[in-house]
C-alpha cells in the first residue's frame, strides 16, 4: 500500500507503514484494509499498531452489526468510535448516520449526515437530513433540503416521495371521524368529531379547532349522557420547551372548562399537566353525570440504549371526588429483531393505584399490577401506512388478572388529498373481580386543502 502522505514520506516511515499493515491484514482480511478506514498516516509507529489494531477491529465490527439490520447497536458503537476519534471512512459515516436516523436518533443522525455534505455521499446526506427534520416535526425545514437533493440529482425519488409527505403534513386538514366503543358492564359511547389543523404564517405554529358530539349509555342503570364540547389548541416547535397548550369548553352534560399544557422537558421528555373531565377520560358514564373532574400531573419519557428503548410513563390525577389515582407503565423494547426489522418484540409493566374504591370508575381498592409480553408491527409506503399490537400478560399484584389486549390502525391515501383511516382495539383483563371485556372502533376520514 503506497504512502498517503508522499510530502512527508521516508524510507523508515514507509517500511513503518508496510509492518503495519501487513498485520492488520493478517487480522481482518483485505478488504478493510484496501478501504483504509482508519486513514492512517505514514508516520504512526509500530508503538500504535494496538490501537489501530482495535479501531478497526470495531469498524469491521461496524458493518457486520449495519449489514444485519441492528441499527440500534450499529449507530451506538458508531457514536462511540467517532468520540474515541475513530475515523471511519465516507461510506461507513453514511451507515452510521443511517443507523441513528432508523433507530430514531435524529439529532445525533443529523450531526452525523452534516459531516457528510459536500463528499461522495451528499445527496443521500440532504436526503436523510430532510427525512430526518420531517419526522422530528418540522416539515417546513425539512422541504428546503429535499429540492437541495433534487438539485444533486433530479433523479431521486425519495426526495420528490420526501416533498409530498411534507406538503401533506403543511396543508390544512379536516378529519372527521365516526366511532364507538362498548364495555361488558354495558357501558356503550358513540361519537362524531370533526377536527381543522393548520399552520400560522410561521409554519412552526400549528393550531386546532375540534368539535365533539358523544352519547353515553350504561344500560343496567338506565343511564344516558349526552357530550358535547370544543377543543382548541396550539402549539409552536420554535419557542423553548415547545409548548402545546389546549383549551376544552364543555357544554353538555354541565357546562365546565377543562385545559392543558405539555412541556418537551428533554429530547424525549415531557410534562403534562391539565384539568379534564373524568367521566370521559375514564369511560364512565356515572363520573360524567355527576361532572367529575381530575387534576393532573404526568411525565413520561424514552430512552434508547444499545440493548433498546425503555419507555415510561406516570400520572397522577386528584379527582373532585378527593379520591387519587396514580398510574403508570413501563416497556423495555430490545433491538433484537429475529422476525425481521418491521416486527418488534416487547415486555411492559402497567400499574393502577388509589386512594379509595367507588362504583362511579375504575378504582382497583389492593390495586392493580399486571406485567405483559408482545409483538408489534409497523409498515408503511407512500401512499399507506398499517399498525398492529398484540400482548398477554399475567397479574403481579392487587385485582390483576390474565389478560390480553390486541389494536391495530390503518392509513390509506385515496389521491393527493383525502385518506382513509380506522383504528381498533379490544382487551380482556381483570376487574372488580369480574373479566371484563371491552373493545372499540373508528373510521376517519381526512381531508387537505
Amino acid at each position: 500500500m503506497a504512502c498517503i502522505d508522499r510530502a512527508k514520506s521516508s524510507s523508515c516511515a514507509c517500511s513503518g507503514r508496510l509492518v503495519l499493515t501487513a498485520l492488520l491484514f493478517g487480522l481482518v482480511g483485505d478488504k478493510a484494509v484496501a478501504q483504509e478506514t482508519l486513514q492512517l498516516s505514514p508516520s504512526l509507529s509500530l508503538g500504535a499498531a494496538d490501537q489501530a489494531r482495535a479501531g478497526l477491529v470495531l469498524l469491521v465490527e461496524l458493518d457486520k452489526l449495519f449489514d444485519a439490520a441492528q441499527h440500534e447497536a450499529a449507530g451506538t458503537l458508531g457514536l462511540q468510535l467517532l468520540e474515541q476519534g475513530v475515523r471511519p471512512n465516507e461510506t461507513q459515516r453514511l451507515n452510521i448516520a443511517n443507523s441513528l436516523a432508523w433507530s430514531n436518533r435524529l439529532p445525533q443522525a443529523v450531526n452525523a449526515y452534516q459531516t457528510l455534505l459536500g463528499g461522495r455521499h451528499d445527496a443521500q446526506a440532504r436526503l436523510a437530513i430532510a427525512n430526518a427534520l420531517r419526522w422530528d416535526g418540522h416539515p417546513d425545514l425539512a422541504m428546503p433540503e429535499y429540492q437541495r437533493a433534487l438539485v444533486s440529482d433530479l433523479g431521486n425519488r425519495g426526495a420528490v416521495d420526501g416533498l409530498e409527505y411534507s406538503a401533506r403534513e403543511l396543508r390544512p386538514s379536516t378529519t372527521v371521524s365516526v366511532g364507538g366503543a362498548k364495555d361488558s358492564s354495558d357501558m356503550r359511547r358513540n361519537t362524531l368529531m370533526v377536527n381543522h389543523r393548520w399552520r400560522g404564517a410561521n409554519s412552526a405554529q400549528i393550531f386546532e379547532l375540534e368539535t365533539r358530539v358523544a352519547q353515553d349509555k350504561l344500560d343496567p342503570a338506565q343511564l344516558k349522557v349526552s357530550e358535547t364540547d370544543l377543543t382548541i389548541r396550539y402549539q409552536d416547535m420554535d419557542l423553548p420547551l415547545t409548548p402545546k397548550v389546549h383549551l376544552n369548553l364543555m357544554a353538555k352534560p354541565h357546562g365546565n372548562v377543562y385545559g392543558g399544557l405539555r412541556l418537551k422537558l428533554a429530547e424525549s421528555t415531557f410534562l403534562s399537566l391539565d384539568r379534564q373531565n373524568w367521566g370521559i377520560a375514564s369511560f364512565s358514564a356515572r363520573a360524567l353525570d355527576q361532572n367529575l373532574s381530575a387534576y393532573r400531573v404526568g411525565m413520561d419519557s424514552r430512552y434508547r440504549a444499545g440493548m433498546g428503548e425503555f419507555a415510561g410513563a406516570v400520572h397522577i390525577y386528584r379527582i373532585s371526588d378527593s379520591n387519587t389515582v396514580l398510574s403508570s407503565s413501563f416497556k423495555f423494547t430490545p433491538s433484537w429483531r429475529p422476525l425481521g426489522p418491521g416486527l418488534k418484540f416487547f415486555t411492559s409493566v402497567e400499574t393502577r393505584d388509589v386512594r379509595f374504591n367507588t362504583l362511579n370508575y375504575w378504582s382497583p381498592k389492593d390495586g392493580s399490577g399486571t406485567a405483559y409480553l408482545g409483538v408489534l408491527g409497523e409498515w408503511s409506503e407512500k401512499d399507506w401506512s398499517l399498525y398492529g399490537s398484540a400482548q398477554v400478560g399475567r397479574p403481579v399484584y392487587g385485582e390483576a388478572g390474565s389478560a390480553w389486549s390486541v389494536s391495530a390502525a390503518g392509513k390509506r391515501w385515496i389521491n393527493t388529498d383525502m385518506a382513509l383511516g380506522f383504528n381498533l382495539w379490544s382487551l380482556s383483563s381483570w376487574r372488580d373481580g369480574l373479566k371484563y371485556r371491552a373493545h372499540s372502533m373508528a373510521v376517519n376520514l381526512e381531508k387537505l386543502w
